[in-house]
């Protein structure tokens, strides 16, 4: 069966890492299995997502606008429209936006 989640049906949620930014989350946990959350934010130019890690979730995220710094495992790489990022568990990271972002990103257990 085909599901359409209309726009106003995005449920809007504060980002664990950062109380001050909202994701609006598209698709929650148990819709498909496997897919714990597909979400999309919105960034302004010197927004940052302090460090953190996740002990057991895939996290991978699509820029649709923008670009930002990523920090991981201590190196700084520049994300930009259309690229794709993927960080496995355990991998301590953060974001420091450039210019104003959007980006979509899911989260998957780690199998």
């Amino acid at each position: 069966m085909i599901k359409i989640i209309k726009k106003n049906k995005f449920e809007k949620k504060l980002i664990t890492h950062n109380q001050n930014y909202f994701k609006e989350v598209i698709l929650k946990d148990c819709v498909i299995p496997g897919l714990l959350q597909f979400a999309k934010a919105k960034f302004n130019l010197g927004d940052k997502i302090e460090e953190h890690f996740h002990e057991s979730m895939n996290e991978v995220f699509y820029i649709i606008s923008g670009r930002f710094k990523i920090f991981c495992d201590d190196a700084e790489k520049i994300a930009e429209v259309g690229d794709s990022i993927v960080i496995p568990p355990r991998h301590k990271h953060s974001f420091c936006f450039i210019e104003k972002t959007e980006l979509v990103y899911f989260n998957i257990p780690q199998f």
